[in-house]
Order: structure tokens, then sequence, then C-alpha cells
């Protein structure tokens, strides 16, 4: 999850990936919040799958990866519920 100031600045973009040799996942581009989010607020979620994909008839290669793997990304842009604090609490 990223959070994002407006639905307009939410990058929704595939993430960069860098991979070795083995098809491991060595470092991304992109960052992540683990925290906790607060009421009203706007987070991008990303789900990314690495498929492996072979070489088809006259050499087609669907792979867009340096191991020639297919890079599937889905993307979510939501927004956090604004929920009433229980009483005498004056932020949740």
């Amino acid at each position: 999850m990223t959070p994002a100031a407006t639905y307009g600045s939410a990058s929704t973009a595939a993430p960069a990936l860098s991979v070795d040799s083995s098809g491991n996942i060595t470092g991304t581009s992109f960052s992540t919040s683990t925290g906790s989010s607060t009421q009203n607020q706007i987070l991008v979620v990303q789900l990314l799958y690495l498929w492996p994909t072979v070489t088809g008839p006259l050499g087609l290669n669907m792979g867009n990866t340096s191991t020639n793997n297919r890079l599937l990304v889905a993307t979510e842009v939501i927004a956090t519920e604004v929920y009433p604090c229980p009483s005498g609490q004056s932020t949740c």
C-alpha cells in the first residue's frame, strides 16, 4: 500500500523491478507502507505476479522482464472509511 495525497496524484504505473538470473526479485523502485492508515486516506494497493512464459511459435516472446517472465500487475485505488472515534478519544 502506498498513500496518495489526491486521486489525481495516485500513481498506478507498474513498478520497475530488478530480477536476477534465477528470476528472483532483488530490488524494487516502489515504496510500501505497512503502518496504520488514517481516516479518509487515499491508498494505492498493487498486487504483483511474475508469470513464467515460454517462447512461442515463430520466436514470439511474451516476457517483459530481463528473465523473460511476464509481470502482471493488479491495481486498486481506495479510500479508507470515515469512522467515529470511541467516546473520550480525539484520534483513532
